[in-house]
């Protein structure tokens, strides 16, 4: 990556018309990507080994789609194989990021469940048996399991965000790639929080919207990808603004 820069709490919401920009360019292609990545995690749920090389190959794609966003900012033509330029060019590295990525959400999962005890286990894997009684008398272990694995997840969330594109675009090795996120969100967190409002509401209001034909987590599912054809380009967006200043977001 090149020098990291401070940006301005507004260029939040600039990312995010930058990401629109860009998907209004190839919306055909964004689509197209959010089926073809779509369709990679739903079929992780089939089998525990699907579900892992899912994980271990999303940084992959997700780097795929950003040097396709890169494309579509110079005007050039975005083929379906782009998706998957950043597999064909830095596999080891970016896939050794989908494995840190699992890594720390076991060691969370490990963390929350091994604090929360039975509590925990029990929400997990049989919610419907929890009555309100059990749940309030385990709600302060329950309250610290979960604050101790967000010490850890949040980190981990920060420093993987950037990373595949760090890797694919800006050309350096995972480790460097991870703290140059982890650093980049730490010291852009104004914007990043106008940022996660903005896509907040977005998500609450499709989510109310498809309530209205859909059970909660098939709305859940229908917020998160009728977003991802122009999130992820705001998620480049704002790696360049942050990590190649020229050309900066723009008003």
């Amino acid at each position: 990556m090149s020098r990291m820069r401070r940006v301005p709490a507004k260029h939040g919401w600039l990312w995010i018309v930058h990401g629109w920009r860009l998907f209004a360019r190839k919306p055909l292609s964004s689509i197209l990507f959010t089926l073809i990545v779509c369709g990679a995690t739903q079929a992780g749920g089939v089998h525990p080994l699907l579900t892992l090389m899912a994980v271990i190959l999303l940084p992959g794609l997700l780097a795929g789609w950003a040097l396709a966003c890169a494309a579509a900012q110079r005007g050039e033509s975005v083929p379906v194989s782009l998706l998957f330029e950043g597999l064909r060019r830095r596999f080891g590295e970016l896939a050794a990021l989908g494995g840190f990525n699992l890594a720390a959400n076991v060691l969370v999962l490990v963390i929350v469940t091994g604090l929360g005890g039975e509590p925990v286990r029990e929400l997990l894997s049989n919610p419907g048996a929890m009555n309100d009684t059990r749940l309030a008398e385990a709600q302060g272990r329950l309250l610290q399991a979960l604050f101790l694995g967000l010490l850890v997840a949040v980190p981990v969330s920060m420093a993987v965000w950037f990373s595949p594109l760090g890797v694919l675009l800006g050309g350096v090795r995972p480790a460097r790639a991870l703290l140059d996120s982890l650093l980049g969100m730490a010291r852009n967190w104004p914007a990043f929080t106008v940022y996660g409002l903005v896509w907040t509401l977005v998500g609450v209001a499709v989510f109310r919207a498809a309530l209205l034909a859909l059970p909660p987590m098939g709305a859940l599912g229908v917020a998160i990808w009728v977003s991802m054809p122009v999130f992820v380009p705001s998620v480049y967006a704002s790696y360049r603004d942050i990590f190649d200043p020229p050309p900066p977001v723009q008003s």
